[in-house]
């Protein structure tokens, strides 16, 4: 019996706000880019980022980022890179295209 591995990234959605919340809180957002109501941001799946999301859990949602290569991205995307769903599903890249991406391996600049 196989079991499936954990997601490598996290998909992190502020949807509540940090108004009232301790100092603690508020600088555990500004640490994980959540700094406005909608805010979005992937993290990668380690045990420092974790304690870090369950501090701030009853303020975001949270959901494992999926890939699906085989699905192009919807017309008016722009034809750049893969695109990233509302439900955290990376449409035009595998995981291994958008960790390379996401570490500084993605598209370079034209040399003049």
């Amino acid at each position: 019996m196989s079991q499936a591995r954990p997601a490598a990234l996290h998909f992190v959605r502020l949807v509540r706000s940090p108004i009232g919340q301790t100092e603690e809180v508020r600088r555990t957002l500004k640490v994980l880019q959540l700094n406005r109501l909608q805010a979005t941001a992937i993290h990668k799946n380690t045990p420092s980022v974790n304690g870090m999301l369950r501090s701030v859990m009853h303020l975001v949602k949270l959901k494992p980022l999926r890939f699906d290569k085989n699905t192009p991205p919807p017309e008016g995307h722009g034809g750049y890179g893969p695109y990233l769903t509302d439900d955290g599903v990376v449409l035009g890249a595998s995981e291994e295209d958008f960790l390379s991406m996401a570490e500084g391996g993605g598209a370079k600049q034209a040399e003049l």
